[in-house]
């Protein structure tokens, strides 16, 4: 069950990467007009993975080692 968390705790992050990633690259060949859409869609997928992966983490842990 752990080594399933923490698989799924890594591919997690690893999308989260590959879009800061092509956010990056959006940036970079940004001409001036500003994607507000893809820029709440990546803040979006961004928020919601990490909530994932924190709540993956807690399961890992007894309730006593929590804070």
């Amino acid at each position: 069950k752990t080594d399933d968390i923490f698989c799924h705790y890594s591919t997690i992050l690893l999308n989260i990467q590959i879009r800061i990633r092509d956010f990056r690259t959006l940036l970079s060949k940004n001409n001036g007009e500003w994607d507000f859409a893809e820029y709440e869609e990546f803040l979006r997928f961004s928020a919601s993975a990490m909530d994932h992966c924190n709540q993956a983490a807690m399961q890992m842990y007894h309730n006593s080692y929590r804070q």
